[in-house]
């Protein structure tokens, strides 16, 4: 269809975010999956050389031991007051592949490779 005028276009760009929810990305849930929860399996106070507290997280979607899982890796500096601004990011690589800490867990799972180049030269 040949978008020619404002309205068509407000028709056709809702048809294709629907798309992208139903086809591409899916729909974010309002409230928590049932069943979901956190398990914090890593806490240490003297990571990087005493310079930041490292937390792993397993987050467990479905709440079944074999069910989907995430595990969300947290560096917090050492000594500033709370609050403080935090980055999160998604790793589909695994989050041993962030940062050199043989503390960090390797996944059990297969993951996605993808070239982390560009990710890389940013940091």
């Amino acid at each position: 269809m040949k978008i020619v005028t404002p309205e068509l276009w407000t028709k056709r760009r809702l048809e294709i975010l629907e798309l992208f929810r139903s086809q591409v990305y899916g729909r974010t849930p309002i409230d928590k999956p049932e069943g979901m929860f956190f398990e914090t399996w890593d806490l240490e106070r003297e990571a990087s050389e005493g310079k930041a507290t490292r937390k792993q997280v397993a987050i467990n979607l479905t709440g079944s031991p074999d069910g989907q899982i995430m595990d969300l890796l947290i560096y917090l500096p050492n000594g500033p007051p709370s609050p403080m601004p935090v980055f999160l990011m998604f790793n589909f690589a695994g989050n041993h592949t962030f940062y050199d800490d043989p503390a960090i867990r390797l996944k059990d799972r297969p993951v996605q490779v993808f070239n982390t180049r560009a990710l890389k030269t940013i940091l």
